[in-house]
């Protein structure tokens, strides 16, 4: 009895890790807020040049992707919620094991002509468009920041109950996601 509770345990846990991209490998720059008077270097100092030279270099890495990330207020109708706001690219789905219920994911276009689109995750699609008649957010408008942005994509929903609840980081964010592509970013 103990073993099958450990093994259904074990595979709780994996299922939810698994959601991240098990064989992906992120490297990311920390900022420390807890001395907010101290000056910081801006940005990651990784220039757009070096990250397709990593790309094209490397036999062994299959996909690549930036990512930029931050919070911000996200608007769409008369409705308000705090997102993950994501800058990427059209790899980002695949390396971290995304899925879509309906739409699609970035292009490559999307990034070639710096479009002013985005896919939402589950709940930011039923917080901010859940008073519409329709339902279906894919076409509509929201607004992050100053900047209007076409939905094209929803996520599939992703359960990170057990890693929320030990305090993971990105544990319940996985669904508070709005992705956009990171040309689009860099040039706003």
């Amino acid at each position: 009895m103990v073993g099958a509770a450990v093994r259904s345990g074990q595979s709780v846990i994996f299922e939810e890790l698994e959601t991240f991209g098990l064989k992906s490998l992120w490297v990311y720059r920390s900022f420390d807020d807890a001395q907010p008077g101290k000056t910081t270097k801006s940005g990651s100092g990784i220039e757009n040049d070096d990250l397709e030279a990593i790309a094209k270099s490397s036999r062994l890495v299959k996909r690549f992707t930036p990512v930029i990330k931050k919070s911000a207020w996200a608007k769409g109708g008369n409705n308000f919620i705090k997102v993950q706001f994501l800058a990427t690219g059209p790899d980002y789905a695949q390396i971290n094991n995304d899925y879509l219920t309906k739409g699609r994911f970035l292009v490559p276009e999307d990034i070639k002509l710096r479009r002013s689109v985005c896919v939402i995750g589950r709940k930011v699609k039923d917080m901010l468009f859940s008073d519409r008649d329709s339902y279906d957010p894919l076409g509509e408008e929201i607004r992050v920041g100053r900047n209007k942005y076409t939905v094209v994509g929803i996520l599939k929903e992703k359960s990170r109950d057990f890693l929320s609840s030990i305090g993971s980081a990105g544990g319940k964010e996985a669904n508070n996601r709005v992705i956009i592509p990171i040309s689009t970013y860099q040039h706003q």
